[in-house]
């Protein structure tokens, strides 16, 4: 079983609903883009996600994890995070689809399932310790 101070129940809640926010926030932002000033959609999505992760770093910094550790410390870190999320979600990907076979749609759930717990343990465990848990992880 996690530790508790890693996977707290509540903050994992927390963490889904900003999740769900960021998400959001990249698709508005993909729709304004391509709707309204004709931007192609990769580019789009693109500005979307960086829009979405900034959603996902102040929300999780201020209301999921509450830390006070200095954005120096964070945001290199949550970058850290979002890569190994990419990269985790690319092999995951590849693995279910085009490996086994899977339908897309149904491998890409199981992936982000995966990617979201990942995403998960390194905020909580590396990336917003939270204050009172920072002295445990100080040589991390």
């Amino acid at each position: 079983m996690p530790n508790e101070a890693v996977f707290n129940w509540r903050r994992f809640l927390r963490f889904i609903c900003v999740g769900g926010a960021a998400t959001l926030c990249q698709y508005l932002v993909l729709a304004l883009l391509v709707e309204l000033l004709d931007t192609k959609a990769a580019v789009a999505s693109s500005i979307g996600y960086g829009a979405g992760a900034a959603v996902s770093y102040v929300m999780n910094r201020l209301w999921t994890f509450k830390t006070d550790l200095s954005h120096t410390q964070n945001l290199p870190r949550f970058f850290v995070m979002i890569g190994v999320g990419f990269l985790l979600s690319f092999v995951v990907m590849r693995a279910l689809a085009d490996v086994a076979g899977m339908n897309y749609l149904l491998a890409q759930a199981f992936t982000t399932g995966i990617v979201m717990v990942s995403n998960y343990l390194l905020a909580a465990s590396w990336v917003f310790i939270v204050s009172g848990e920072r002295e445990e992880h100080e040589h991390i």
